[in-house]
């Protein structure tokens, strides 16, 4: 398994070789390497304090975007940020590009729905990710946390 310190070590030259051949996309470059993959409260802070100055705007982002982005936003228990991101992401066609992300962003918009006391439109997404999911080979561990918080949530109760 390779280390932090390597792993950034590694993204950042791949980020300077980027920049020099394809200046002006500080932002999509942030994102692919910085938003999208943060998996932890760390990573996302982490990759908060590293995104350009370049502006964003929902106007101008793709789905994919709206994910990492969102992504971001959930890891740091930023629901009001995370809800309109997430919920544009699912809904668009272009995230199919990414089966995963769409599958994160659907139990991100669960986590975020339920963060914000609405219990039914959580259950909805979780059980979106569990109906897709819950029988992949291998695993889904994406669908395990889904079908473990909907239980959790009560959303099995009927």
């Amino acid at each position: 398994m390779i280390s932090r310190a390597d792993a950034s070590k590694q993204r950042d030259a791949w980020l300077a070789a980027w920049r020099k051949d394809a200046p002006g996309t500080d932002l999509a470059a942030w994102l692919k390497l910085h938003a999208a993959p943060a998996l932890t409260r760390e990573d996302a802070a982490e990759a908060l304090a590293a995104r350009p100055s370049s502006p964003w705007s929902m106007e101008t982002s793709e789905s994919a975007d709206d994910a990492a982005m969102g992504n971001v936003y959930v890891l740091l228990g930023r629901w009001d940020d995370a809800l309109p991101l997430l919920e544009r992401a699912v809904s668009t066609c272009a995230v199919l590009d990414d089966v995963p992300a769409l599958v994160r962003a659907h139990l991100q918009l669960a986590q975020t729905y339920e963060a914000k006391g609405d219990v039914g439109r959580a259950c909805g997404e979780y059980g979106w990710v569990v109906a897709r999911w819950g029988g992949a080979k291998p695993r889904s561990v994406t669908a395990e946390t889904a079908a473990k918080r909907a239980r959790a949530a009560g959303c099995d109760k009927g």
